[in-house]
């Protein structure tokens, strides 16, 4: 990408951070489905796991073999997505690794981490109360060059995306993909109502 500037001056990008997201055109007709799935999943594990989620209930992690409605989901729209945009190269095949579903309760929020089995990894949001917390990512460059972004004007920096961290506020129905190594959080929710989501990893092979 090339940012044309005044004075005969240019600033190309060149090493992007790709983000991939998508709408569920079908959304609302299944998610009481969807969540109702949720809670008893939950029933059945009411301990949960931790990893990165402080407080709030993450399941295990599940195989996308085992059949049912959420799982069917992730697959059908995920691939769909891929395959109508034509983003892979025909010689690679998309591979479904596993998921976990995640409640966030009030007060509850996910610490910095990435996820060390994957390519990419996303996260589907099946109920997003307002004010319940955004995701964010860190800049893979924010160490190396952040005394050079600290110094850039606010337009540049907004034009060229040279930020340290970049938030994204989630909505019922979307998924987000983005590289398994780039660091992430998410931040308190401050909600009464409970924010779902399910998470996921994927392979390019």
């Amino acid at each position: 990408m090339k940012l044309t500037l005044n004075a005969g001056g240019a600033i190309e990008l060149i090493f992007p951070t790709v983000i991939h997201t998508l709408d569920i055109a079908a959304f609302k007709t299944v998610q009481k489905d969807l969540i109702k799935h949720v809670y008893n999943e939950k029933k059945k594990d009411s301990k949960g796991r931790q990893i990165s989620n402080v407080g709030g209930w993450q399941s295990g992690a599940k195989s996308f073999k085992e059949p049912n409605l959420l799982s069917k989901l992730i697959q059908l729209e995920v691939g769909k997505y891929f395959h109508a945009n034509k983003i892979l190269k025909d010689t690679i095949k998309l591979t479904f690794d596993n998921y976990w579903i995640n409640i966030n309760r009030k007060g509850d929020f996910n610490t910095k981490h990435i996820h060390q089995h994957g390519h990419l990894s996303g996260v589907m949001y099946l109920q997003v109360p307002k004010d319940s917390g955004n995701i964010g990512f860190d800049s893979p460059h924010a160490f190396t060059h952040a005394g050079e972004n600290d110094a850039y004007s606010d337009n540049i920096r907004e034009a060229c995306c040279t930020y340290p961290f970049f938030g994204f506020a989630p909505k019922a129905g979307n998924i987000l993909m983005f590289p398994s190594s780039l660091y992430h959080a998410v931040e308190p929710s401050r909600s009464e109502e409970d924010r779902i989501s399910a998470s996921f990893n994927l392979h390019l092979i």
